[in-house]
């Protein structure tokens, strides 16, 4: 008889997901209150697909 124990890590289990998510999860701040770089803008490659 297979055993679900045995072959499921320990972070699946109920007891660690409740223990992850016991602290209260905070609001982030926005992006004008981010620390700014010295580093270029980093931007979306263009796309030359045709069907787009």
């Amino acid at each position: 008889m297979l055993i679900q124990e045995n072959y499921v890590d320990n972070c699946y289990q109920k007891e660690a997901y409740m223990a992850v998510y016991s602290y209260p999860i905070l609001a982030m701040l926005g992006p004008e209150d981010w620390p700014h770089s010295d580093f270029d803008s980093i931007f979306l490659p263009t796309t030359s697909h045709a069907w787009f």
